[in-house]
């Protein structure tokens, strides 16, 4: 029976590349190996995945003294450990998105770099790390920047308030 010796692999989405930046596809592509690993094949054709659906997300920030926080899951019920991989942007004080890293989880903590704002962005893992809409999981709003300094300068919401002097 020809069929005997057939094997079938599966592989996890957790196992891919990250989507194609420009496509929004995976790109996927194959080579055959022997068992005993002597011989192999040509490496397939590249084939692109149909398109990936976005879950519907919340999230929220939140900043305690020198860290900051952002949180985020699907709004459906998570049974399981996500397999998806996310691209972290951060921006401080209006500047442009910064990239950040790449998490497998639904949240990430990074120390506070500016003076007035910042601003999360969490996208689908993609391959260039770039801002694209179409990867869009979670922005927060502009947060402001809370301090409050003994004896030196005190910032809130954006405006020089007074110089503490003790």
């Amino acid at each position: 029976m020809a069929d005997a010796n057939i094997k079938k692999v599966t592989v996890k989405k957790s196992s891919l590349p990250p989507i194609d930046h420009d496509s929004q596809k995976y790109n996927i592509r194959y080579r055959i190996v022997s068992e005993d690993k002597n011989r192999n094949s040509h490496w397939s054709v590249v084939y692109n995945s149909g398109q990936y659906v976005a879950d519907t997300y919340t999230g929220s920030v939140s900043k305690t003294e020198n860290v900051i926080t952002a949180v985020w899951t699907k709004q459906e019920v998570v049974t399981q450990e996500s397999e998806d991989k996310y691209d972290l942007f951060i921006s401080f004080d209006n500047g442009p998105y910064a990239y950040r890293g790449t998490v497998s989880t639904y949240s990430f903590t990074f120390l506070n770099q500016g003076i007035t704002n910042y601003r999360v962005r969490v996208q689908y893992a993609s391959s260039k790390k770039q801002i694209k809409a179409a990867f869009l999981v979670y922005e927060s709003d502009v947060e402001p920047i809370w301090y409050n300094v003994i004896g030196g300068i005190k910032w809130l919401n954006y405006h020089y308030l007074s110089v503490v002097n003790r």
